[in-house]
């Protein structure tokens, strides 16, 4: 992954995904000699839809830098999603937590969240790149 494929994909004409970004209250030097604001957390998020439940969003990513953890700031870009995801009418928000991330799936569910590969029996499949070259060309 690039900067320049990011910005693409984020703010071009046709947008991949939308962030959330918490920055810091301490501007911090760039390599431009201008004090800029340190991001210190985001969320990654795209729309997506169900053809069970219609509108929904798939949050792919979200990160704390590990000194800004604890503070709330995680719990209030979910929350903005959350309401954004209220404001367009969806109907749910999807996500996908490593099993070896204890913590954060201990997190979920305290705030409601239900594990569905639990629930449903659910399975997440992946196609990357070499695999859809040849389902495309198998097929």
């Amino acid at each position: 992954m690039t900067e320049e494929i990011l910005k693409k994909d984020g703010f071009g004409e046709h947008k991949f995904y939308h962030c959330l970004v918490a920055d810091s209250e301490i501007p911090v030097e760039t390599d431009e000699n201008e004090d800029s604001l340190k991001v210190v957390a985001y969320a990654l998020f795209f729309y997506a839809y169900s053809t069970w439940d219609g509108r929904m969003i798939y949050l792919e990513d979200i990160y704390v830098t590990p000194e800004q953890r604890s503070l709330g700031i995680g719990s209030a870009l979910i929350k903005r999603i959350a309401e954004i995801g209220l404001e367009k009418d969806c109907k749910r928000i999807h996500l996908s937590v490593l099993d070896w991330n204890t913590s954060a799936i201990n997190y979920y569910k305290g705030k409601g969240l239900v594990d569905i590969s639990d629930r449903d029996g659910w399975h997440m499949f992946q196609m990357d790149h070499s695999c859809m070259k040849k389902f495309v060309d198998e097929n």
